[in-house]
């Protein structure tokens, strides 16, 4: 008899055990697909974001600069020319594929900015991309 009872209770523990470690392997799995699902949506918006300022200087900045504005672009070196996706969007369209991205992550338009940094020899491109996101996600 108290076999039997000392045998319930060991696969009781077991069971307990077993559907505890279910649980365990259930939250990190979740984590990290969440987490990787994260990662892959910022990626895709700082990709997208970067084809926006690549139209952006190549086709609308640079295209419009007199001579005399090309060389001034030295200036512009260190600091970069900075505009936030507000204004940005005034300038040059953004397909609506980022506007969604940028709202499904909760992005200040304001705040969220491409910056881009000529160099030499100053040519259309002749520049380095950074961003400065701004995002709840």
């Amino acid at each position: 008899m108290k076999d039997k009872i000392l045998k319930n209770k060991k696969n009781l523990f077991i069971i307990g055990g077993v559907i505890l470690l279910a649980i365990i392997l259930i939250i990190v799995l979740f984590f990290f697909v969440f987490r990787k699902e994260k990662e892959m949506s910022m990626e895709t918006l700082e990709d997208k974001l970067e084809e926006v300022g690549i139209d952006f200087y190549e086709n609308y900045y640079y295209s419009n600069l007199t001579d005399e504005q090309k060389e001034a672009l030295v200036n512009f070196k260190e600091n970069g020319l900075r505009i936030d996706i507000t204004n940005l969007e005034v300038l040059v369209p953004i397909e609506e594929d980022v506007k969604t991205q940028l709202e499904k992550d909760q992005c200040d338009l304001d705040q969220t900015k491409i910056a881009i940094y000529p160099k030499e020899p100053y040519g259309q491109k002749d520049y380095t991309i950074s961003l400065e996101l701004s995002c709840e996600r």
